[in-house]
C-alpha cells in the first residue's frame, strides 16, 4: 500500500511540475524596453519593432500594449544588427497577426518562431536569409495562413508543415530553401508552383484542400481536367510516365534527377514546364502542336 501511495505521489508531483512549467511558459515576457510601439489609428492597435537595445536570445512579442492589441511586426522591425543574437521568437497575440515585409530578414541565428494567433500573415521577405530557421510552430488552430512572396527565401528548413482552414502560398515563398526535403500543407487554397523554386532537396510534397498529392507531387482539378501543378524537384525517379493529365507551367522546374518523361497520356503542357530541369528525353506518341510554344524550354527537345 505504501508503494502504491508513493508511486501516486510521484505521479502527482510530476504532473504538478509539468503544469508549473507550462504555466511559466505562457506567462514569460520580454521587458518593454526592448521594443518600440507605433499606434495605428485605422485599426486601433499597435505594431511592434525592436528598440535600439541589443535583444536577448528569446523574445516574447506581447499581445497588448497600453490596453490595445499588438497586431503586427513593423516592416524591417527586427532586422537590425542589435537583433543578430535572436534565436527564438514567440508571438503572444491570439487574434490576427502580421509579420511585416523583411521583419526578421537576415537573422542567421534565428531558429524558431511560435504563433498563437488565429490568423497569420507572413509578409514578403519576412524571414529571407534566416539560414538557421528550422521551425515555424502554430500553437493554436489557425483559420487563415498567408505566406507572401519570398517570405522564407533561403531559410534553413529541413521540413515544412503548415496547417490552417485556408492556406495561401505565393510565388517564391520558399525559394532556394536548399535543405528542405519534405513539404506538408493541409488546407491549401492557393499555391504558386514557383513557391519551391530552388528547393533542390525537396523530394516529397503532401497537400490537402483545393490541391491534392499523388506520388509526392502536387495536382489540382481545373475545369474538370487533372493538372500536374508541381513535380517535387528532388524526387528520386529518373523517369516519369504520368496518367492522363495536363502539365502546368513551370511544373518540372529545377527537377534534378528526372531525365526521361513519357508524354503519351499528356494532353497539354504549359509554358516553360521543363525550365532549368535535368529532363533530356521525351518518349511516347504525342502531338505538341497545340501546346504552349515555350513548353520545352530548358530541355533538349527539338520540334
Amino acid at each position: 500500500m505504501k508503494k502504491i501511495m508513493s508511486s501516486m505521489a510521484i505521479i502527482i508531483a510530476v504532473l504538478l511540475a509539468s503544469f508549473a512549467v507550462s504555466a511559466c511558459e505562457t506567462t514569460k515576457s520580454t521587458d518593454e524596453k526592448y521594443f518600440t510601439f507605433e499606434y495605428v489609428e485605422a485599426t486601433d492597435s499597435y505594431v511592434v519593432a525592436a528598440s535600439e537595445l541589443e535583444l536577448p536570445k528569446t523574445v516574447f512579442i506581447p499581445a497588448e500594449y497600453e490596453g490595445k492589441p499588438v497586431t503586427a511586426v513593423k516592416e524591417g522591425g527586427f532586422s537590425g544588427e542589435n537583433c543578430f543574437a535572436l534565436t527564438d521568437v514567440v508571438v503572444r497575440q491570439q487574434a490576427a497577426f502580421e509579420i511585416g515585409v523583411g521583419a526578421f530578414a537576415g537573422l542567421k541565428n534565428l531558429r524558431s518562431v511560435d504563433f498563437n494567433a488565429s490568423a497569420v500573415t507572413v509578409g514578403a521577405n519576412a524571414f529571407e536569409n534566416c539560414i538557421g530557421l528550422k521551425e515555424i510552430n502554430f500553437k493554436a488552430p489557425v483559420e487563415k495562413l498567408t505566406v507572401a512572396s519570398y517570405a522564407f527565401k533561403n531559410a534553413g528548413f529541413e521540413a515544412v508543415e503548415l496547417e490552417a482552414e485556408e492556406v495561401y502560398v505565393s510565388a517564391y515563398a520558399f525559394a532556394n530553401c536548399a535543405s528542405v526535403k519534405a513539404l506538408v500543407i493541409n488546407g491549401l487554397v492557393e499555391f504558386d508552383p514557383s513557391a519551391v523554386n530552388g528547393c533542390t532537396a525537396l523530394a516529397s510534397m503532401t497537400v490537402t484542400g483545393n490541391y491534392y498529392s499523388e506520388g509526392g507531387n502536387v495536382y489540382a482539378t481545373v475545369e474538370g481536367a487533372k493538372v500536374l501543378v508541381r513535380y517535387a524537384p528532388a524526387a528520386p525517379a529518373t523517369s516519369f510516365a504520368p496518367a492522363e493529365c495536363q502539365i502546368g507551367a513551370y511544373a518540372f522546374r529545377n527537377a534534378v534527377n528526372l531525365t526521361l518523361i513519357d508524354l503519351s497520356n499528356v494532353t497539354y503542357v504549359g509554358e516553360y514546364a521543363f525550365l532549368s530541369s535535368s529532363v533530356t528525353q521525351f518518349e511516347g506518341s504525342f502531338d505538341a502542336s497545340a501546346w504552349d510554344a515555350s513548353w520545352a524550354v530548358g530541355s533538349s527537345y527539338v520540334a
